[in-house]
């Protein structure tokens, strides 16, 4: 065993050291910090091997599995330990194979949540979560994301090219998009919920795998005789810097000093105290680094010219207790971290945002009788943050201007960010009959930064009408603190909030076959707005609680399964609306897609499998702008604009296809695979770019074509 743990501790070593920093030029994203559900189940672990694609978890034969329904809406597949909520409103449920192969996702199991109804991103070529999630129309910033439970400040790396953490290390992933239990909350659209896996493994296995994204290494195993003591570990290096200097024309005007690159780590430790009481430790690190020098003036704003950087990174150690005795189930977790957020922009504006967080979780479950379920718990965070900001305000939700940082008023911020969370909830599931099943219960938030408390009830219930019918219903209340961002500095605003309703029915058409329908409404009220005056004395006080706003629609997915084939359709029609003021009429949120429809299918053909993705999505709201006024003083144009988001860019669609080929040997296996995102190279259109005067517009283009090749051995 010892000359396995040598080869898999150097295969890590290498995926670590690959690329080392280059020059190139592209400009990605920033990272955001920013009911029913569909449960994403288990994606593939690489003690598979291949041999069993359309199971859903990665345990051993014996081990106790439970098929649990998330109270607000969906079947999630997991070990018989944590307590989790019996009520669905929709029930989804991926296997391993769909998460890992799914075309133009890249393998990542949180990308592939885009292929669902409920989620659309601002643009169709974006293929996973992270600052451009929107779920259901609504902001991003409404929605939760989390591991093990516990908030987490970015769930992707920049760009959105992959997720923080790798596919062999998640277990299972919760996707809530809107009307679930009581057991989370700080959200008020949706919450994404990755579970980290366990080893499982009975001896020493792992992989390494090298793409034209990253190179990563992953291995897990037994520590000791008895096998009680288990090791996961992975670690990944970005590519793109190492990409970049060959796709960058050497005129370019843009001139990276440090190429965008990225790296995460992962090492989890597990304990098999006794069949009753199992211990977890859990690390996880991700960082982020580019900077960019500008070379020609910008004429709209000046002092947009010169050195621009940028440094995201954050670490999250959880310690984890998971006790089952008979009838009582429970499940805590604690947690430490810190966050570093930084940008600047030569040595005039910058941001410099650093935390400690504290968190605890924990989930109690007692099935009292047969048909009497009592679930408690609760969860609160201890955020201990220094913010040094030196910058104007950033544009609101649908405010079309950008705003200039040559004439607007600079936040000078130095200060002290305190953003202290308490939550508990209590349920109870209560069989009424064979088939009838309800679960009312009620959550509790108390925000210490605004000294607010909500009291957030809410109930589901589900009614088995034939052995293949199933329909569902569920809503209740919600609210959702500020987290990190330019309005959470203020300390006079009140936690935004939110009403859902949603019902569905779902019919087992055949073996293999499914199709589930469901209808939501959701009413948001006190909505932060940041008015169009900004005080330039207290820019912060430019923010208030003003909004309101409602989401509604509904959402079609009709699923086949089989032995070497999956896929699906599906299908939103939805509506996203809101208002800046009471007086003000409604506008469409940035986010709002009309129409998004997907179509999967993927075929496993002896040692290939093939697959395509064709997504169409209506395009995003924008707002037109009418003219342009010289301002004299500045020497610079300004913008009229005409009606908030009273325009639509273009209908966007792509496809996508993916190849894997696997060769098995003795006592390991390698797999080739090639991704290739917008195959027919249609780019979406993100957004309207003008010249000087804005006397002429042309479209901002996403990714016309994105291929990704890879390699990955698994022993």
């Amino acid at each position: 065993m010892a000359s396995k743990w040598i080869v898999a501790l150097i295969a890590i070593a290498l995926a670590a050291a690959w690329p080392c920093r280059a020059r190139g030029q592209t400009l990605p994203q920033a990272p955001d910090a920013s009911a029913q559900a569909d449960a994403v189940a288990p994606p593939s672990t690489d003690d598979d091997k291949g041999d069993d694609d359309d199971a859903v978890t990665g345990l051993d034969a014996d081990a106790a599995l439970a098929e649990i329904a998330d109270d607000a809406g969906s079947v999630i597949i997991v070990e018989g330990r944590a307590p989790q909520p019996d009520t669905d409103v929709e029930r989804t449920q991926l296997s391993r194979r769909e998460l890992t192969v799914l075309p133009g996702t890249r393998g990542d199991p949180v990308a592939a949540l885009t292929a669902l109804p409920s989620v659309s991103t601002a643009s169709v070529n974006s293929a996973s979560l992270g600052g451009g999630a929107i779920i259901r129309g609504t902001s991003p910033e409404d929605s939760a994301f989390l591991i093990d439970g516990l908030e987490i400040p970015v769930i992707n790396h920049f760009g959105d090219v992959q997720s923080v953490i790798p596919a062999a290390l998640i277990e299972e992933i919760e996707f809530l998009p809107g009307g679930f239990g009581v057991e989370y909350g700080q959200a008020t659209g949706g919450v994404v919920n990755v579970r980290s896996r366990p080893s499982r493994s009975a001896e020493l296995t792992g992989s390494a795998e090298v793409s034209f994204i990253n190179a990563a290494g992953f291995i897990e195993g037994p520590l000791n005789r008895a096998k009680t003591l288990r090791l996961t570990a992975g670690f990944r290096r970005s590519f793109i810097d190492a990409v970049l200097p060959a796709l960058v024309p050497d005129d370019a005007e843009l001139a990276f000093s440090t190429a965008p690159y990225y790296y995460d780590g992962q090492l989890r430790l597990d304990y098999e105290a006794s069949s009753k009481h199992s211990f977890s430790w859990l690390t996880i690190g991700s960082f982020d680094r580019m900077a960019f020098d500008t070379g020609a003036e910008n004429p709209a704003d000046p002092v947009l010219t010169g050195e621009f950087s940028q440094r995201v990174g954050f670490w999250r150690s959880i310690l984890g207790w998971d006790a089952l005795d008979g009838n009582v189930e429970n499940r805590a977790r604690v947690s430490v971290g810190t966050v570093v957020y930084e940008q600047a922009i030569n040595d005039d504006f910058a941001i410099d945002y650093r935390s400690l967080d504290l968190q605890a979780r924990d989930d109690f479950g007692w099935t009292a009788t047969p048909w009497l379920r009592v679930r408690a718990g609760f969860d609160g965070i201890l955020r201990l943050g220094d913010v040094r900001v030196v910058t104007p305000l950033p544009p609101g939700e649908g405010n079309p201007d950008d705003g200039s940082f040559s004439e607007d008023p600079i936040a000078d911020v130095d200060a002290v960010h305190r953003d202290h969370r308490l939550s508990g909830y209590a349920a109870v599931d209560i069989d009424v009959t064979r088939s009838v099943r309800i679960t009312p219960g009620v959550r509790s938030d108390y925000f210490r930064r605004y000294r607010a408390h909500r009291l957030s009830p809410r109930v589901n219930a589900s009614y088995r009408a034939t052995p293949r019918l199933e329909l569902r219903a569920g809503g209740g209340l919600y609210a959702r603190g500020l987290g990190v961002s330019a309005e959470s500095l203020a300390t006079d605003l009140e936690p935004e909030r939110a009403i859902h309703g949603t019902a569905g029915a779902e019919y087992q058409v055949t073996d293999g076959v499914a199709a589930t329908v469901t209808g939501f409404y959701s009413a948001l009220d006190d909505l932060v707005v940041r008015g169009a005056d900004v005080p330039e004395d207290d820019p912060l006080a430019a923010y208030e609680n003003l909004g309101s706003g409602r989401a509604y629609g509904g959402e079609l997915l009709v699923r086949a399964r089989s032995e070497h084939f999956f896929g699906w359709i599906s299908y939103s029609l939805s509506r996203s609306e809101r208002r800046d003021a009471p007086n003000m009429p409604m506008r469409l949120f940035d986010g709002d897609q009309t129409h998004r429809a997907v179509a999967v299918a993927s075929a496993q053909l002896g040692a290939w499998t093939i697959g395509g993705r064709f997504s169409l999505a209506s395009g995003v709201p924008t707002t037109p702008v009418m003219g342009s006024v010289f301002q004299a003083d500045v020497g610079t144009w300004r913008p009229m604009y005409g009606a908030v988001n009273s325009r639509r860019l273009a209908t966007a669609h792509q496809l996508d296809l993916r190849v894997d080929r696997q060769w098995q040997f003795d006592d390991w296996s390698l797999t080739a695979f090639v991704d290739v995102t917008n195959v027919y190279a249609n780019p979406a259109i993100l957004d309207d770019d003008y010249n000087y005067d804005y006397s002429e517009r042309e479209p901002v283009e996403g990714v016309p074509f994105l291929p990704s090749l890879g390699l990955k051995g698994v022993f």
